[in-house]
């Protein structure tokens, strides 16, 4: 983890675990989700992923980009619905007959 405290950037380290499965891409997304939510990080709030490019780390990423992607679009889908909601709901005015 990389974050700027006192005006200097802090590296942290989140997590060591042992793997105990095979390092397949979805195993090591979970493993990976896992840290984030015992430290209690959205996963949105991944800005970049470092790997040694490892196809299995390159799976990870993929698989990453994927679940944010459908998350941005239910949340814009949601927002789009909400102001829709609020034009339809607001719009009071009659027809006006020509």
């Amino acid at each position: 983890m990389q974050y700027i405290a006192e005006d200097s950037i802090k590296l942290r380290t989140l997590g060591l675990i042992e793997l105990t499965e095979s390092h397949t891409g979805i195993y090591l997304k979970q493993t990976i989700l896992n840290i984030l939510k015992k430290f209690k990080i959205d996963p949105n709030q991944l800005y970049t992923i470092t790997s040694d490019n490892v196809a299995n780390m390159l799976n990870v990423i993929s698989l990453a980009e994927k679940d944010v992607s459908k998350t941005l679009q239910t949340e814009l889908l949601d927002e789009s619905d909400t102001v829709n909601d609020d034009v339809i709901l607001n719009d009071t005015k009659k027809p006006t007959q020509i």
